[in-house]
């Protein structure tokens, strides 16, 4: 699994474009610390995600 970890704002840019830019067979995981304070919207179970995936790639 390839991981990438973002801390900054000013990072983020640079850090999305090698995540979307991402071509390779093994996965990868975006991990962005964000203030505590800041409003993400909208916030996805991780475990209904990963079904997600997992169904998707059965059919």
């Amino acid at each position: 699994v390839h991981a990438i970890q973002c801390e900054t704002a000013e990072e983020l840019p640079k850090k999305m474009k090698e995540f979307l830019g991402y071509h390779n067979s093994q996965p990868v995981v975006m991990v962005c610390q964000v203030d505590e304070e800041e409003e993400l919207y909208p916030i996805v179970c991780f475990s209904i995600c990963f079904l997600l995936l997992v169904a998707s790639l059965t059919l």
